[in-house]
Order: structure tokens, then sequence, then C-alpha cells
């Protein structure tokens, strides 16, 4: 495998894992396949499949994706917002976790009554009462 080079990953190894890391609207239309990529960084489509089963090949996709998703985080804390904003409780939930400010809290009391296992959720059961 002459396109690995001392335990990193060949220029045509890093495209083809940002190609996979990224959308698919984000794609060039003229690189929408697997074989179209195949065949811009002229290789086979089975070097490529031999790429994917290489160690550590998916972890370093994963951390080009994070990195494009990264790009897009602003957008997406602002549509969380905008969403929070116009009463949606799951988005304020949300917005408010991320800032560290909220953490869904359950205790969990267990005893053993008459031979059987006793489970108590205050919240799940606060919530059935009528509570927050």
């Amino acid at each position: 495998m002459d396109d690995v080079i001392q335990g990193t990953w060949s220029e045509r190894q890093l495209r083809y894992q940002t190609w996979l890391a990224s959308p698919e609207e984000l794609r060039p239309i003229e690189f929408s396949t697997k074989e179209d990529v195949a065949s811009a960084l002229k290789v086979s489509v089975e070097t490529l499949d031999q790429w994917e089963n290489m160690p550590d090949w998916w972890l370093a996709v994963y951390g080009i994706a994070r990195n494009v998703i990264g790009e897009q985080l602003g957008d997406v804390l602002l549509a969380m917002v905008s969403k929070a904003k116009k009463g949606s409780v799951q988005a304020a939930k949300l917005c408010l976790q991320t800032l560290g400010v909220h953490a869904d809290k359950l205790e969990i009391e267990h005893g053993m009554k008459d031979d059987q296992l006793v489970i108590v959720m205050p919240q799940i059961l606060k919530e059935r009462e009528g509570g927050d």
C-alpha cells in the first residue's frame, strides 16, 4: 500500500475522506458517486473499498465530518434559539442544556416490599400527578 505515508493518510486518501465526510448536497455534481471519485483520484473503486477497511479510517472521516458540521454550528444554534422563541419547549430545553443551565435529573430509589422490587422515579411520578 504505497498510498500510506508513515502512518498518515496520503493526499488521495484525505480527498476521499473529505468527500465521505461531506453531506451529499455539498458535494460537487461531478463527484456525486463513488465511481466519480475513484476516477478523479485515479484509483479503482476496489481501492476505495480497501481504504475504508483500514484501521482508524472511519475515525479520520468522522473527525473531518465534525469539522464540516462545526462550520454550520452557528446556523444550527440560531435555528434552535429561533424555535425556542416561537414556543418550542423541546428547543428551549435543548438551548438551556447547551448553555449548561439545565439538566434532566432522574433520581431512582428502589427497595423490596412484599418480595417485589419497588422502583420510585420522582420526576415521572410528579408529572403523572400534574406537577412540573
